[in-house]
This record gives C-alpha cells, sequence and structure tokens, in this order.
C-alpha cells in the first residue's frame, strides 16, 4: 500500500474523511473523521467538481459490506484518568509550655522634702498690714507677726519662716516575676494521629 497525498471523502451521513493510502489491489483506504477507517474498492468512490470524493454510504452501511468490497479498521485509543488520593504522611504536635523567670524593672520615683527654717528679723512693717507670704525662688517665706505697744502702733516682724521644697530623683529597683511561653514542634508518625 501506497501513500499518497490526503483527498477529501465525503460520507453519505454527512461525515468526511481523507483517503490516506492506496494498495495494488486499487483498493483506498479511507480515515474518517467519526474514527471509522475502511478499504474502499475505488469504484465506489465519485470524484467531485472541487477535487473531493463521494462515497454514497454511511457508517452502518460500512458495517454491512461484505469482505473484500469494505474492511472497517477500528482506531483505539487509550486515554488516562488522575484521581489523587490523599495520604497521611505524618503530623506535628504542638506543645505549650510556660517559664518563668526573674526580670529587673527600673522605675524612676520622685521623694519631695520640706525644709523649715526659723530667720529671726525682729523688724517693725512700715505698711498699716502685716506683710504677706511671699516666694524667693523655690522658698515660701511666711511671716510672722505681733503688735507691740510702741509709741505708736505699727506691725514688728518678728521671725520669718522660710519652707524650702526640694525634689530628690532616684531609681527604685524590684525584682518581679515573668511568664513567657514557648512552643515546640514534635513530629507524630502516621500511626500516633487520631482519625
Amino acid at each position: 500500500m501506497t501513500e499518497q497525498q490526503s483527498v477529501l471523502v465525503h460520507r453519505a451521513d454527512g461525515v468526511s474523511g481523507r483517503i490516506i493510502a492506496t494498495d495494488a489491489n486499487n483498493a483506498v483506504h479511507v480515515r474518517f473523521d467519526d474514527g471509522i477507517e475502511v478499504l474502499l474498492a475505488a469504484n465506489l468512490l465519485h470524484a467531485q467538481p472541487d477535487g473531493s470524493q463521494r462515497v454514497d454510504l454511511s457508517a452502518a452501511d460500512i458495517a454491512k459490506l461484505q469482505p473484500g468490497v469494505a474492511r472497517v479498521v477500528p482506531v483505539i485509543e487509550e486515554t488516562a484518568t488522575v484521581q489523587p488520593h490523599t495520604v497521611t504522611t505524618g503530623g506535628v504536635r504542638v506543645v505549650l509550655a510556660a517559664h518563668s523567670e526573674e526580670s529587673t524593672i527600673s522605675t524612676p520615683l520622685t521623694t519631695e522634702q520640706v525644709h523649715v527654717e526659723r530667720v529671726p528679723v525682729q523688724r517693725f512693717v512700715g505698711d498699716a498690714h502685716p506683710p504677706e507670704p511671699r516666694y524667693e525662688g523655690a522658698t515660701l517665706i511666711v511671716p510672722i507677726v505681733e503688735e507691740r505697744v510702741v509709741v505708736q502702733k505699727q506691725w514688728f516682724v518678728v521671725e520669718e519662716v522660710r519652707v524650702t521644697k526640694t525634689v530628690d530623683e532616684h531609681v527604685h529597683e524590684e525584682k518581679v516575676t515573668l511568664q513567657r511561653q514557648q512552643v515546640t514542634l514534635e513530629p507524630l508518625d502516621a500511626a500516633d494521629e487520631k482519625p
């Protein structure tokens, strides 16, 4: 059988195919688009104006042909189907553990101290009213007055109370216990896992 240039062949049931070879006995090997391959006698083919061939047979007719007139060659094709399956190969156990540790916390603390100083003044007040408390920097000065009988009455400063506030800052350290969690991963075998 010799291969030749593919020629279009139309079947009676509308299915097309092509001539793929011709043997020494003038039999034509035709392969149709529906998978049927058949050897036909050349006199069963009718030339068409467009250069194609027509065979007045359907698929059912080809199946009924006598041996030697036509032979149906089935075309078999294998297909593969892939189906994934889940396989457990192992697992991981998560272990959560709590640890205690001591940590030093530094906290600035403020302490206020008041220093009281009594300063003798021993002078008269020139105004008609006693002097008001006053500040000199961070020191509060509170005049202590009394009335004294003199030729004329006037205010006499006996002493002054000086109140000074100082601020002392120091760092206070105290040990406290803090907790921290740590995660440990342990591998599991497939047999250890519960369903």
